[in-house]
Formats: structure tokens, sequence, C-alpha cells
């Protein structure tokens, strides 16, 4: 779905405005000044055009230094190191193992080194009719995948074969880099727009599918769906181990991230570039105060650091995260077009937390948030007889933890919805919305109103008793009724259902539904508990009223007091409440 430009700056604001702190940046390699420095340590040695950035197994990090034709290595003790050089022009930049693998722009071919012994010869792994770009070992470093122009070579490195080529022209400009172990992220520098491919096995790629920028070039969308967003001229996306995507925005001179929900947000830069050489970039401080100039080359180590190349900064920099745990045992009840979607978490740096729903598709549709103290928020807008999942991470400033998943929930398809009198004058209304289960047949919906005085009862109801009949409905039909009523309306009054208490019962008063804030919710399933036409199989009837606690005589059954909301979809809280009935039944026995 598209955001409108109102509901997008609502929804930044929403999801912004509570998180204030940022990631930390700090530059670890280069001067900022361009220049071909000696070995020793890395923050006084003058680095070129930087394009690329790789990981070996020990985490030291490799720098393609391009314009100098390097390939130099960041220790952990902050020392830099010359590994190869002669080169010209490195654009691409794989290690594996023992091995270096390099793609040259001019000279367009593709290079492999061996670390353990320098002196052996460099290998030519392959010759391109292209500039050589982009680099990305597969998993097990069993396969390389390379950028030559519009094609992507596939080289099997167990026998070192003539490279297979898969034609992706309508890509333009792409470079990439590996990420998780099933994909491979790609990086449309042309088309100003991100796209992963799967890996099903060795040497394998499927067809690209877009996960950022709707292929304006621009900066916009962040707050919102990645797809959504514009982008410029984006030069690497990669991945960290929990599945954040990061996308290194070069002519938008920011490092953006999209989530575990799919939202995409600057975590680093101002959108300036430098102006002059050398002068201050905000290291120490928030990545998202910093200047960061032409981010060019990303490296994702774990969750909590992200490496990145300044092409024209002659740096290197990096941003250290503190994210929160992920949430747990995420669950949603469903209430028609609703969704109450509860978690737990252990509290720990968390500031605040984003819940998403999700029908088909990897593009948040809806979202809520929730501040630290809560665990739970609402989605409204379901669309009626979908499938939805839920998604719900953690936040701390610039930080977000893992997403967490719900299981998949039914929503009921919508019979009515409709705001209805409450007095008769039309001066206080409640919203009555009724939606059926997948399975039910009801069709019609008829004589729905509030009146003034229960059946079966002297008391009188301070907000009237709703009536309505379900028509055309087959045996095992149940509903979902949901009543938003006026605010604070409900203060001292609680859930109370005319009919059987049970399947064959007499029709009785009894608690039933579930309060939450200015909301009530309750099921009737057919010739069932509650259904007040047991003698019609194919009508389900409902008065149903908030009555105060001493309104009716005690009775036992489900209810007795205001119910929290339940961490179950709607038909889950009416297989309790029925067990609950069954229960209460064997005790009057």
């Amino acid at each position: 779905m598209k955001h409108t430009d109102t509901f997008r700056a609502a929804l930044l604001a929403c999801a912004l405005a509570p998180w204030a702190q940022a990631g930390t940046i700090a530059t670890v390699a280069g001067t900022g000044m361009e220049g071909a420095g000696t070995d020793g340590p890395a923050t006084a040695s003058a680095l070129g055009y930087i394009t690329r950035l790789a990981a070996d197994e020990q985490g030291r990090v490799y720098i393609a230094d391009s314009t100098n034709g390097r390939v130099r290595r960041l220790d952990a003790d902050g020392s830099i190191t010359t590994v190869v050089s002669g080169l010209n022009l490195v654009e691409g930049l794989a290690v594996g193992g023992d091995k270096v693998y390099v793609a040259t722009g001019y000279e367009r071919r593709v290079l492999r080194f061996n670390l353990s012994d320098p002196a052996a010869p460099v290998y030519l792994l392959a010759a391109t009719s292209r500039d050589a770009s982009g680099l990305a070992l597969s998993p097990g470093n069993t396969h390389l995948y390379s950028v030559s122009g519009g094609r992507m070579g596939i080289i099997n490195l167990t026998n070192e074969t003539r490279p297979e080529y898969l034609n992706m022209d309508e890509l333009s400009g792409i470079s990439f880099m590996a990420g998780l172990p099933d994909y491979l992220y790609i990086a449309e520098r042309g088309g100003h727009k991100a796209w992963k491919s799967q890996i099903p096995g060795p040497g394998g790629l499927t067809s690209p599918s877009l996960i950022a920028g709707d292929g304006t070039q621009g900066f916009g969308g962040d707050g919102g769906p990645a797809a959504e967003a514009q982008l410029n001229e984006p030069a690497d996306v990669v991945a960290d181990s929990v599945g954040n995507l990061y996308i290194a925005d070069l002519g938008n001179h920011r490092v953006r991230r999209i989530d575990g929900l799919g939202l995409i947000e600057t975590i680093a830069g101002t959108g300036d570039a430098l102006s002059t050489p050398g002068t201050p970039v905000g290291d120490g401080g928030p990545a998202t105060a910093a200047i960061v100039s032409d981010p060019n080359g990303l490296l994702a180590v774990g969750d909590h650091t992200l490496y990145v190349a300044e092409n024209t900064g002659h740096r290197v920099r990096r941003i250290t995260f503190d994210p929160p745990a992920a949430p747990t045992q995420v669950q949603a009840t469903i209430l028609n077009d609703r969704a109450i979607v509860a978690w737990e978490h252990d509290g720990d740096k968390a500031t605040g937390f984003t819940a998403a729903a999700y029908t088909g598709g990897s593009t948040p549709g809806l979202l809520c948030h929730a501040p630290a103290g809560e665990r739970h928020c609402t989605i409204d807008g379901l669309a009626g007889g979908s499938h939805y999942g839920f998604r719900v991470l953690a936040r701390n400033g610039a930080d977000v933890s893992p997403a967490a998943w719900s299981a998949g929930y039914p929503t009921p398809t919508p019979l009515t919805e409709a705001d209805v009198d409450l007095d008769g004058t039309g001066a206080a209304q409640a919203r009555v919305s009724i939606g059926k289960s997948p399975a039910s047949t009801c069709s019609t919906v008829r004589g729905l109103e509030f009146t003034a005085t229960p059946p079966g009862a002297p008391a009188s109801a301070p907000l009237g008793v709703l009536r309505f009949k379900a028509e055309d409905c087959n045996a095992g039909s149940h509903i979902t009724v949901r009543i938003d009523y006026p605010p604070g309306s409900l203060a001292g009054l609680y859930p109370w259902k005319y009919g059987p208490r049970m399947a064959g019962g007499q029709p009785e008063w009894f608690r039933w539904g579930t309060v939450h804030g200015d909301t009530v919710y309750y099921t009737v399933s057919n010739d069932g508990i509650g259904d007040s036409a047991p003698n019609d199989a194919s009508t389900i009837e409902d008065p149903h009223a908030m009555l105060p606690l001493a309104a009716l005589p005690p009775a036992p059954g489900p209810g007795g007091a205001v119910q929290a909301v339940p961490a179950l979809s709607a038909w889950g809280v009416a297989l309790l409440s029925a067990l609950a009935a069954l229960l209460g039944l064997r005790r009057r026995g």
C-alpha cells in the first residue's frame, strides 16, 4: 500500500520521536586527505578513493584502496598493512580463507591472491568484456559471484571453470555484496534501487526481487516501507547477523538501514558532503549527526558494528550499536478489522516498540507503536477474510533488535459495521463491528440497535442493550462482535450476555466478553453459548449489555471480572470461554 504524505509524516514522527539517540561513529582508517599512506597506525595513513570493504574469518577488515591500486588490512590493534599492491582501480573485493579476490576496473579482470604464500603468482579467474566491479563469495567459499556491466558471473572455485553469466541488463549499474547465507544483495546504482536474489544451492541464483527504492532518484521515505523510499545512486547493500540490511546511499551521503519490519531510516550522515578535505566530520558523536561523504562500501560485523568506506572522504568509519534484545511471545487478538498485538520483553535498553502486520509479501502494511513500559499496541484496518502475521521489534536510539514473529491469524469476514444510537437521539453512539469466522455462512445482519430494557430482568442498562439477528448461518457458525463505546463510558460496567450459558440451556444473563479500554468484544456461536435463537438453526440472536456488577444475581460461568487483553485470537478467546463455561457447569453439578 502507498502511504500518503500526511500519513508518512505522522508515521515518521511516531516512529522516531521517542528515540533521539543514534549509533556512535568513529574513524578507524584514513586521515581524510587523499594520499598513499604507509603501513602503521591506520588513522595516520592516508587513503585514496575507497570502493569496497571485506572481512576474513578472524574479523580483520580489508580495504579496497582503489586509486592507489592496493588492498589494505586493518588489524585489531589499529594498524594498517598493505597486503596487495600494483593493481589498477580495485572495484570489487572479497576475502575467504587465505585468499583475496579482486575485481579491477579498466583491466576488466577478476584475480585471486594467496595471502599464505605471497610469492605465489597472481591467478586470473576471469577476463570480462566490461568493467568488473562487485564481488561476493557464496557460503562455504565454493563460488564467487562477480558483476560485469549488466551481467553476473558465477565462478565455481572448486574447479575454477569459466564463469557462467546471468544477464541482468534490466538492472542499471549494479554492485553487490553477499549478506545472509541464503541471499545475495544487489545495489542498482543507476536505477536507484536495491534487490535481493536467493541462493537456492551451490552456484545458483534466482531472479532478483525488490527490497528498497521506488526508482526515483532523491531522498525520502524514512520511517516507512523501504520499497516506497527514494534512493540516490545506492552503491552497496549488506546484511548483519540478525537480518537488518544497510544501504550505502552514496548520492545522499547517508547510510540507511532496513530493519526486520521492512522499514527504512537513516542511521548515518546528515546529507551533506565534505566541503573541505580533512574537516571535522562528527567522530565520537551520533552517526546521524556526522558528515559521511560518498559512502561507497559497507561491512557489517555481527549485529553491533558497521564499517563504512567513504569514497571521497578517504576514511573508513566504524558505527557501533547497542541494540536491545528481541521481544518474545508475539501474539495477537483479532477483533474483526483490528488486532491487539502483544509481546513479552525484559525491558533492558528498550525505549520503545514497533509492531507491523503482514498479509503476503514482506512489505509492512500497517503499523503501531508503544513506549517502553507497554507490551501491546493496536493496529486498525485489517482486511477481512485474510491471514495476517505480526512482527515486533524493540528500539533504542538508532539501534533496533531483531524482529520477533507471531503465528498467522485469520481475520473474520465483515458482515456489518455501523454507528448505532445508544439513546435514540443520536447524541451518543457506539461503533458496532460484526464479522464471521472463515467457516461461517452468515450473510445478513438485521435489527441492529440498542434498546433500553434488558430482557429477562428488571434492571435497566445504562448504555442500552445491543440486539441484532445474524441470518442464513450454517451449523457451527460463529461471529465476533466488537463494540466501541464513547470514551470513558464503561467505568463501573461489565459485559453481560443474555442467552443459554451452554448449548441447549435456558436463556439467562451471564458474564460474557472482554474489555479493552473503551472496547468490548465477544463471540457467539450458532445454537451455542449465548445464542438466544436456539430453535432457529440458521439464526444467531444476540442481546448483550454493559451492566453494573450488582445489576443481576451472581452466576457461575465464564467471566467474573473484567479480563485483560488475552494473547489469543478472538476464536481462541471463545474456546477458552466455552471451556470455562463447561467447568462452571461441572462445579454446579
